[in-house]
């Protein structure tokens, strides 16, 4: 009886939304966005729903002010994940929970501009953690002896770009 309860609570959470074609959390919504593509292979864990930041770049304006600016290819790097870009753009990422990696984003844009910017993962729920379902499928590895963990995010990621050494300089 009780296999029968499990199986049917497991069954019952597969369809919660999490996953692939699920509801995906982070910035950058209304943005055109790119999914980061595993370079390597890597085993994710069941229930992780993919999370979402902006990137957004920035270059100095006329009166020395960062404005935002379109159109800077980028790389967006996080342990075997890469995405090309050209801002803004919303990237999405597999939420890997304890284990998500830091987020490096360099961007050029011509021939005389460049910046990068690293972002941390960060906890998504306050103290009390989501609702009753994730925090079930979540916490559950802590019962097997898991890592405490839960869900991840990344902040939205801001390049400021600024002229680098051996760029063409105008004359004149």
């Amino acid at each position: 009886m009780r296999a029968i309860v499990t199986g049917a609570l497991i069954v019952a959470l597969a369809g919660c939304g999490f996953g692939p074609g699920g509801a995906t959390t982070g910035g950058g919504r209304g943005l055109p966005e790119v999914r980061a593509m595993a370079t390597d292979v890597k085993w994710l864990p069941p229930g992780r729903e993919p999370t979402g930041f902006a990137v957004r770049s920035f270059a100095p304006g006329p009166d020395g002010d960062l404005v935002e600016v379109a159109g800077a290819n980028c790389v967006v790097t996080a342990d075997v994940y890469r995405a090309e870009i050209v801002t803004p753009t919303r990237v999405i990422l597999p939420d890997l929970g304890a284990d998500a990696p830091a987020v490096r984003t360099d961007c050029r844009l011509g021939d005389g501009l460049a910046g990068a910017v690293v972002g941390e993962p960060q906890f998504r729920w306050d103290r009390t953690g989501g609702n009753p379902a994730e925090r079930l499928v979540w916490r559950g590895g802590q019962w097997w002896g898991g890592p405490q963990s839960g869900p991840m995010r990344y902040p939205d990621m801001i390049v400021p770009l600024r002229p680098f050494a051996g760029a063409a300089r105008p004359s004149g």
